[in-house]
C-alpha cells in the first residue's frame, strides 16, 4: 500500500502494470519529492524554434536525424552571416560533432574549437550534443564558455546495455570512456548531461538503475531519452504487439523519472535554457 501511494504521488509519471515489479525489484526507499523538469524539449526540440526560419534554411544549414546542426567547414562563416542578419531572432542552438549521421565519425578538435570560440566571441548559448571528445584540449574554452553560461554538453548513449552498445553504436567508445569524459566535465564545472537513444523496446530498463547510480556519482545534472520509432520498432519489436508497445514505453517513461527523482537529476533547468534567457524563446514541453 505504502508503495502504491507514493507511486500515486508522482504527478508526471504514467500508470503501467509492469512499475510494480520494477519498483519492488528496484526501490528500497521512497523517492524524495523533488522538483521535476522533463529534459527532451530541452535538449533535442530548441531546433524546431529556429529550423523553419527563412534566413536558417537559405544560408544552407542542415540537420542531422538528431535535429542538430552538424560541425562541418563552413559552419563557421555561416554563422557569422546568420549572425549579422536583421532577420535572425537569438535562439539557443544544437551542434553534433557527428559527421555523416555516424556516431563513430567526429569531426577534428581543430574545428570543433573554430565553432567553440566563434560562439564564445559572439556570446551564443549553444548545446553541444556528442558521443566523444578530446576533452583536455578543449578545456580552457569551455571552462570560459561555461564561465557565462553559454554552453551544456549532452553525450549520447546508444543503450544502458553493452551489448545493444554493439548493435546500434559500433566502433565508438565504449560507456565507460563517456562517463569518465561527463565526470571530468563537471569536475571542471561544465555543465552535461546523458541522452538515451535510441531506447530499445523491452530492453532499456536493464541496467537503468546503475546507469542512473553512476551518472550521479559522477555529477552529472541532467538525463534525458528519446523514445524509439515506427522504425526501430521494426527492426527489434516485430513480434511484440501494438498495445505491448505502449505498454513498454509507459512502462519506460515512469522508470525513468522515477531514478531521476531518486538520484536527484533533472531538478533545475539549465541557466541557458530557462525561458527568458532569449527573448521569443518557446516555452519547456514535456512528455509527462
Amino acid at each position: 500500500m505504502n508503495m502504491l501511494s507514493a507511486h500515486n504521488n508522482f504527478r508526471d509519471v504514467q500508470l503501467a502494470a509492469s512499475d510494480i515489479y520494477f519498483f519492488k525489484r528496484h526501490r528500497p526507499q521512497a523517492v524524495p519529492l523533488t522538483s521535476y523538469q522533463c529534459m527532451q524539449a530541452l535538449y533535442t526540440k530548441q531546433h524546431e524554434a529556429y529550423c523553419h526560419q527563412d534566413v536558417f534554411k537559405e544560408l544552407g544549414f542542415q540537420l542531422n536525424e538528431q535535429g542538430c546542426i552538424p560541425c562541418d567547414k563552413q559552419l563557421v562563416h555561416r554563422l557569422k552571416c546568420l549572425w549579422s542578419s536583421p532577420r535572425w531572432h537569438p535562439k539557443i542552438l544544437v551542434f553534433s560533432n557527428r559527421v555523416n549521421n555516424n556516431p563513430a565519425n567526429s569531426c577534428s578538435n581543430a574545428q570543433l574549437a573554430k565553432l567553440l570560440q566563434a560562439c564564445l566571441e559572439h556570446q551564443q548559448p549553444i548545446i553541444l550534443h556528442t558521443t566523444y571528445f578530446l576533452f583536455s584540449e578543449l578545456m580552457p574554452m569551455l571552462k570560459e564558455m561555461a564561465t557565462f553560461n553559454l554552453i551544456h554538453i549532452v553525450i549520447s548513449l546508444g543503450s544502458s546495455q553493452p551489448e545493444w552498445h554493439k548493435r546500434w553504436e559500433p566502433h565508438t567508445k565504449p560507456y565507460s570512456r563517456r562517463f569518465q569524459l561527463m565526470q571530468a566535465l563537471s569536475n571542471e564545472g561544465i555543465p552535461c548531461g546523458f541522452l538515451l537513444d535510441p531506447v530499445i523496446p523491452g530492453e532499456s530498463l536493464q541496467g537503468l538503475y546503475e546507469l542512473f547510480r553512476l551518472a550521479s556519482i559522477n555529477g552529472i545534472q541532467w538525463a534525458g531519452f528519446q523514445l524509439w520509432n515506427d522504425s526501430t520498432e521494426r527492426k527489434v519489436a516485430d513480434n511484440v504487439s501494438i498495445s505491448n508497445q505502449e505498454q513498454l514505453k509507459k512502462g519506460f517513461i515512469s522508470q525513468f523519472t522515477h531514478y531521476a527523482k531518486r538520484f536527484g537529476l533533472n531538478r533545475t533547468i539549465p541557466i541557458a535554457l530557462k525561458k527568458g534567457h532569449f527573448p521569443n524563446q518557446p516555452s519547456q514541453g514535456s512528455l509527462f
